[in-house]
């Protein structure tokens, strides 16, 4: 029979451990999504493509409040003035009175120019301030972007490191488990060799003398039907043609002198010869039989019970 073993399975162990590393694979975290990419970028446009400072008085809101203020007081003042002028004049209205209104009106005007430079320094100083403003929102937006990626990251390496961690036992596990079912597998062959092995040579040795093993014997030895038949065929085959020499076709006289291998056996046995004298004899009794002879079935079988 020849050799068969099982198919390796894996133990309780390493299906554990692949249904761990199963779960934290399942666990990994989603790629990374930022809330603040957006206005990032949005800022970043900002700042690229902020317009070089140019005064415009006109655009300037302060600078119309301030020339509506005083093209109003200075109107006032021209009224005043001329009012005053007329009543020095005995109330008649004169070019003089319309002259020092007007200058007064001017004068008015002239003080709103005065005040250019400082509007102007406030418009600047407004738009370098709204600089500085989207440039600390940048850095905000971005101190806050690399905070919450850092929590990525820190979260996404705790479940790399778990994940490596289950990965390295499940492949512990399984080898650990292959190696034992190897080394287990080479240790039942051996038993096998050595067991096939010593029912070969008690099966050749049955077949030196005649006798046909059991198919117990035969099975575990791994020797065919056909292999054992042919060899008790060609045995009997080979002392039917020596009877037929030495007798000339008639059958053989036995002679005192010469003893049936069965008798041989028997009369060793008795006289208290050692199991090993005994299966010596059977090994070596064809060549040590009187020759020619022929062993039946039913002095096999004699041989055999002989020995329980």
């Amino acid at each position: 029979m020849a050799y068969t073993y099982k198919k390796y399975a894996e133990s309780e162990e390493v299906k554990k451990a692949q249904e761990a590393l199963a779960r934290q694979e399942s666990a990994k975290p989603a790629a990374y999504q930022s809330q603040w990419q957006s206005q990032l970028e949005s800022t970043l446009e900002q700042i690229l493509n902020r317009k070089t400072f140019q005064y415009d008085m006109n655009a300037d809101a302060l600078y119309n409040q301030y020339r509506d203020q005083y093209i109003r007081q200075g109107k006032l003042a021209m009224e005043d003035t001329m009012g005053v002028s007329a009543a020095l004049t005995g109330g008649y209205g004169s070019s003089y009175a319309q002259q020092v209104g007007q200058q007064t009106y001017q004068g008015y005007l002239a003080g709103l120019n005065d005040k250019l430079p400082e509007l102007y320094r406030l418009a600047l100083s407004k738009y370098q301030q709204e600089g500085e403003d989207l440039l600390g929102r940048y850095d905000l937006l971005s101190k806050q972007e690399s905070t919450d990626y850092g929590r990525f990251q820190d979260a996404y390496t705790a479940w790399q490191t778990e994940r490596n961690y289950l990965a390295d036992r499940y492949d512990t596990e399984r080898e650990t488990d292959y190696d034992r079912y190897t080394g287990d597998r080479a240790f039942d062959f051996d038993i096998w060799a050595d067991a096939a092995k010593r029912a070969s040579a008690q099966a050749e040795a049955l077949l030196a003398v005649g006798v046909r093993p059991s198919d117990q014997l035969l099975q575990q030895a791994d020797l065919a039907s056909e292999y054992v038949n042919g060899i008790l065929a060609s045995l009997a085959a080979g002392a039917a043609a020596q009877l037929g020499s030495s007798t000339g076709g008639k059958a053989p006289a036995k002679k005192e002198a010469s003893k049936t291998l069965a008798e041989q056996y028997a009369q060793l046995k008795a006289a208290g010869a050692p199991q090993r004298e005994l299966d010596k004899l059977l090994n070596n009794a064809i060549g040590t039989t009187v020759a020619g002879q022929y062993i039946s079935t039913r002095v096999a079988t004699q041989i055999r019970d002989s020995r329980g």
